[in-house]
């Protein structure tokens, strides 16, 4: 237990996924049984703030570790992770937020008419949310991409600027925001829904399905090559090893679905 760290991680992590869920059930029985009453702690959001702040303690260690230390950021692979994770700390830093300010201060109950521009502004976990959601899902199809290159051109490097997509996304709904003249009603807190129109909504949360589905499909390919060279592998550097490489790849995209199950 205590020599391998992710230990103490899986600890946490898997009761309180689960209470996460459960503390969001309750919280919508709460509004459905009590639409009227007050209450300021609200569970579901008191979790994403917890959620948000866990995830964004451990990351921004996590890049500081790779960046600081030579060996490690002069690895392309590990820069590439540097980039998930900053993207990933990105998106929870939208719940941190949201949750935040949603904490601080009274709950409405009675809806309020505002733009789509008031929405977009006063809210400013909506940025984030803009940037976060295809930006996750676009460092996971590019951790494949690097993996299958790997795979059929083990000696050729390439570059990806990956965050290109994802901002003009974050523009259109901008745009989008501002020029929509239309009033919509909000009860508790703007959010990223409610501050864009339709269409960029959908894109930009379609682009991280869109991303994710893409990113495990790839590892057919990378599948089925590493399983035609098994037995040169094999020849090379042994059959353990060759089995633990496979199990690693069947692996990661198991990772890939559990770590995006929220889309």
């Amino acid at each position: 237990m205590i020599t391998n760290p992710s230990n103490i991680f899986f600890a946490l992590g898997i009761p309180l996924t689960g209470l996460a869920v459960l503390l969001f059930s309750v919280d919508r029985l709460i509004a459905v049984l009590y639409p009227i009453r007050y209450y300021q702690f609200s569970a579901a959001y008191a979790t994403k703030l917890n959620i948000g702040s866990v995830t964004i303690a451990i990351c921004i260690p996590t890049v500081l570790v790779i960046l600081l230390k030579k060996n490690l950021r002069n690895q392309k692979e590990y820069i590439i992770i540097v980039g998930a994770i900053l993207m990933e700390s990105v998106y929870n830093v939208g719940f941190l937020v949201r949750s935040s300010i949603y904490l601080m201060r009274h709950r409405r109950v009675v809806p309020v008419a505002l733009s789509r521009w008031t929405c977009m502004i006063t809210n400013p976990s909506n940025i984030f949310f803009a940037l976060g959601i295809p930006l996750t899902g676009l460092a996971v199809l590019l951790f494949s991409v690097d993996r299958l290159i790997a795979v059929l051109y083990p000696t050729r490097y390439y570059q990806f600027m990956f965050a290109m997509p994802a901002t003009a996304l974050l523009i259109i709904a901008l745009l989008s925001s501002y020029l929509a003249k239309d009033e919509i009603l909000i009860g508790t807190d703007c959010t990223f829904a409610f501050a864009v129109t339709n269409v960029p909504w959908i894109l930009i949360r379609w682009s991280r399905i869109a991303f994710v589905a893409l990113a495990i499909a790839i590892y057919i390919p990378i599948t089925a090559v590493l399983s035609a060279q098994r037995n040169r592998f094999i020849s090379i550097i042994g059959h353990n090893k060759t089995s633990l490489m496979m199990r690693r790849t069947m692996a990661t995209i198991g990772n890939i679905v559990i770590s995006d199950n929220s889309i």
